[in-house]
């Protein structure tokens, strides 16, 4: 087995565009796809998201629990997504960037992509191969990715 590549942390630069926002935690998750045991997403009754979103999350076969709080019966939801699963692993890509708090969990830890209150504190922890990755999602989408910045020490 090969030796595990050491990580480094990031986070959103203050002020980055909601676009790149999404995108780039969109992009930190399916750099970590490989590693990830789970992801666990808390959405409150007041996290909204956009209308694009709505409408994939509208159009997708989805469980019974998220079609139920997609169709807006609901107070919140907290669920832990399963990323082998195709469906479930989209609906974590829609919604992260809009949980009150979203947290993959890999093999090795916890929290090597963590984001609150509907992205306004962040943190990634990559390897270079995953940073790379991750840059291209976002070049891949139109976002610059100079707004993902080394972490402060101690993030």
């Amino acid at each position: 087995m090969p030796a595990e590549q050491p990580r480094s942390v990031y986070t959103l630069e203050p002020g980055t565009p909601r676009h790149a926002l999404e995108v780039t935690i969109r992009g930190a998750l399916t750099a970590l796809r490989a590693d990830l045991e789970y992801l666990a997403l808390l959405i409150g009754p007041d996290d909204l998201w956009t209308d694009d979103v709505e409408a994939a999350l509208t159009a997708m076969d989805l469980p019974e629990v998220w079609r139920n709080y997609v169709r807006g019966s609901h107070g919140g939801i907290a669920d832990d997504l399963d990323p082998r699963d195709p469906v479930q692993f989209e609906v974590g890509l829609l919604l992260a960037p809009f949980a009150k708090h979203a947290m993959s969990i890999t093999r090795q830890s916890a929290g090597e992509c963590a984001s609150y209150d509907g992205g306004s504190h962040t943190r990634f922890a990559l390897t270079p191969d995953q940073h790379s990755a991750t840059v291209r999602y976002m070049t891949a989408r139109d976002v610059d990715p100079s707004c993902l910045v080394p972490a402060p020490a101690g993030s």
